[in-house]
């Protein structure tokens, strides 16, 4: 079984939250910084990796710890907010 990978390249979603997605474009990089400074500049029309190791970071608390259990954070509703409001 190949998977959901085509030959010779990434699938283009990837694992979503392991790798993020790939293969699409224009695509960039953020950052979700833990201290709140969130001027994420984002623009429409563009994919957005957004990498929130700092803020989504707890895999102690709950049996499903980790990016499953531990988005419920403001800077991740402040994040979803930006996206919304710059492709609006």
């Amino acid at each position: 079984m190949t998977g959901t990978r085509p030959p010779g390249g990434p699938g283009r979603w990837g694992g979503m939250g392991a790798d993020g997605y790939q293969a699409v474009s224009p695509s960039e990089d953020r950052v979700m910084p833990p201290d709140g400074n969130t001027d994420y500049r984002l623009a429409p029309g563009t994919f957005y990796r957004v990498n929130a190791a700092g803020v989504i970071n707890n895999v102690q608390a709950e049996p499903f710890a980790g990016a499953h259990s531990d988005i419920r954070k403001h800077l991740v509703a402040v994040l979803a907010t930006h996206a919304a409001a710059a492709h609006a």
